[in-house]
């Protein structure tokens, strides 16, 4: 799957599948403070064949996989940090800022 190459050398990411379908959603940030993507996540939704969304979401703090959880069969994600909070529904390529 070319479509999931790393955009950073030096990045971490989680991999999980949507329960119920056949596609996935992976969460990508950067390791270190002086990486090309510094505060920003990637998320991607796709299945084996293709690549359905890319989401390039803008964080203020510094962005660390254990603020990431997953919803609702995998199919939401959560991001909460100190200044950062959203809900990324992935079946339907919508963000949402965390109230």
């Amino acid at each position: 799957m070319p479509f999931l190459g790393r955009h950073d050398v030096d990045t971490w990411d989680i991999f999980v599948p949507v329960e119920r379908t056949n596609c996935w959603v992976r969460v990508e940030g950067p390791r270190d403070h002086y990486s090309k993507t510094t505060n920003i996540l990637l998320v991607a939704v796709f299945d084996r064949r293709r690549l359905f969304y890319v989401r390039s979401i803008k964080t203020v703090d510094f962005p660390d996989s254990k603020n990431v959880r997953f919803d609702d069969g995998n199919s939401v994600v959560i991001y909460k940090s100190e200044h950062d909070g959203f809900i990324y529904r992935a079946l339907e390529d919508r963000l949402e800022e965390m109230k």
